[in-house]
């Protein structure tokens, strides 16, 4: 019965649809509380200064523009609020590590991240492999005192994650930053807020 009851409630809460965990070493840190196939998911940043329990707020994250080449576009994760022409609710995809945005019209593969940098993801016709760095990590149920969604890690971490901003000016974008650094450039560090990644369903 209990375990019964325990099912309902995860389903109820509205977790990632049908994670699945596999060996893979992006995954190798998090044991048997890591997966890395799931699909119809957003992603959105809580705060990590704060306890975040079940009725916490956080901010949507959207595809973002990082510029173009001839032929490619770069894309990053932003804040909503800095870049409104995302797509608040862009559905995303966690296969063998390889973490995606659904429904592109052209082919786009994740890059590789680097400490103090953006995560990146390139739309091109000739866009290569993606690299499998991600993971996703399950957490405390919203009966637990969390908000019962996984945590996203990337290269092994989920608590190495900052939104910071890429100006001065109120209309900058504010990005989503792994391991920010002074020495980095394309946002100011001194704006920089640790947050995490939550894996949030949509349906």
């Amino acid at each position: 019965m209990l375990a019964l009851l325990a099912a309902i409630a995860f389903l109820a809460a509205g977790i990632v649809a049908n994670p699945v965990k596999r060996d893979g070493l992006w995954c190798e840190p998090w044991g048997s509380t890591g997966f890395d196939v799931a699909s119809n998911f957003t992603l959105v940043a809580f705060d990590a200064t704060h306890v975040v329990t079940s009725s916490s707020v956080g901010v949507p994250l959207v595809l973002g523009q990082a510029g173009a080449t001839t032929g490619a576009e770069f894309h990053v994760l932003s804040t909503y609020a800095s870049y409104p022409y995302g797509d608040p609710n862009q559905a995303w995809t966690l296969d063998e590590g390889v973490l995606l945005p659904t429904n592109q019209s052209v082919k786009i593969a994740g890059e590789p991240v680097s400490a103090g940098g953006q995560p990146t993801w390139v739309s091109s016709t000739e866009a290569g492999d993606s690299a499998q760095i991600w993971c996703g990590v399950a957490q405390s149920s919203a009966h637990g005192g969390g908000t019962g969604n996984p945590t996203l890690s990337v290269n092994g971490e989920i608590d190495q994650f900052s939104l910071c901003s890429t100006g001065e000016t109120e209309l900058a974008q504010v990005n989503i930053v792994y391991r920010a650094s002074p020495d980095s450039y394309g946002y100011i560090y001194d704006t920089c807020s640790k947050v995490t990644v939550q894996m949030v369903g949509t349906y």
